[in-house]
């Protein structure tokens, strides 16, 4: 989410909608090979604390790299010429790519199938709605950083916006190791 909201501040909404497409595909992507994954491993605990442990060190990392991320340029120009195709497919596959790697959307994923989801029957249905929420959540994060006031604001306060989303990484790593510390 923090890519789609950098790059629709810098490139608008239309600009990053081949973005936001790639993220939902690559998320679905990742979802399913996880669930796999979790369904060959079974719901052994030690398995579920394994997963845990490197989902909240993987997040820990991105939090890192967020926290010490320089200033982006904004580079949006309102006159320049519309992407081509193959511009839209490069940052289609990029999006894809951007997801499949994303170690936050992987812890999220290791947790849920190897912890609440993966005894559920219904998967199939979780994986179903992956695609659709992954779109919807980017769509929602473009539009709102798209905006002219959005991206000004961004912009002025861009080391408070990396510190916060730095922390708000770490809570999520620490609640993903909260079962691991208590049991």
């Amino acid at each position: 989410m923090l890519a789609i909201g950098s790059v629709a501040s810098l490139r608008g909404f239309l600009g990053v909608l081949p973005l936001c497409a790639g993220v939902a595909a690559g998320a679905s992507a990742l979802a399913v090979a996880l669930a796999l994954a979790s369904d060959l491993l079974g719901q052994d605990l030690g398995w579920e604390h394994a997963g845990r442990k490197i989902g909240a060190l993987l997040l820990l990392m991105v939090a890192f790299r967020v926290a010490v991320a320089p200033r982006p340029v904004d580079c949006h120009d309102p006159n320049a010429p519309a992407p081509s195709a193959r511009d839209r497919t490069f940052v289609f596959v990029t999006g894809f790519f951007v997801a499949v790697s994303n170690p936050a959307t992987a812890a999220f994923f290791i947790a849920q199938f190897l912890g609440p989801v993966g005894a559920a029957k219904t998967l199939p249905l979780v994986l179903a709605l992956v695609p659709l929420l992954a779109l919807l959540g980017c769509a929602v994060i473009a539009a709102l950083f798209a905006r002219p006031a959005a991206r000004r604001l961004m912009q002025l306060h861009y080391r408070l916006a990396r510190m916060v989303s730095a922390a708000v990484l770490v809570a999520m790593a620490l609640g993903m190791l909260r079962p691991v510390l208590s049991g």
